[in-house]
């Protein structure tokens, strides 16, 4: 069946549908039809009403030649820079936000802090196995939203007291 589709710009466009499809899927074809409007901003609404992705267009009564209206929605974007990585560290953990370019030895510096207590200088970072060096960056070791880094205690130390250096 044909159902329309009203933009806030006035212009209506006219889409082929099944009764069966849910609201996701007709947000799918205006995204192809009209290309640059991301599913994920799309709001549909029918008689005033919001409508939700999972229901069909029977649940709502959508029938042959019904407009349907489009609003854009704005999303906030996240800074893509930033992300967190999880740091465990015994039976303790911590999400920390980091960057591409951030340091080793900064992220150590954060691990202090969200950790409570063990020395920066008496902690290795290690990730998938392998030693993280201070000198590189989150970057440079591949590291992405979400892994988890643990942290031990270093060979040449691991006081919990003391001051950050």
């Amino acid at each position: 069946m044909q159902i329309f589709v009203r933009l806030l710009s006035g212009k209506i466009v006219s889409l082929d549908v099944k009764e069966s499809y849910t609201i996701d899927q007709v947000k799918e074809e205006i995204e192809k039809r009209e290309g640059g409007i991301p599913k994920a901003t799309q709001e549909l609404l029918y008689s005033g009403s919001p409508l939700k992705n999972t229901k069909t267009i029977a649940d709502y009564g959508i029938v042959q030649e019904c407009t349907i209206f489009l609003v854009v929605k704005k999303v906030t974007e996240k800074d893509p820079d930033k992300f967190k990585v999880l740091l465990v560290e015994g039976g303790s953990k911590f999400l920390a936000e980091v960057q591409k370019t951030t340091s080793i030895w900064a992220l150590k510096g954060i691990a202090h802090n969200g950790l409570k207590g063990l020395m920066q200088n008496g902690m290795d970072l290690v990730f998938k196995g392998q030693k993280l060096d201070n000198m590189s960056t989150v970057g440079d070791n591949n590291l992405k939203s979400e892994d988890t880094i643990l942290v031990v205690t270093s060979a040449h130390g691991g006081n919990r007291t003391g001051t950050l250096l």
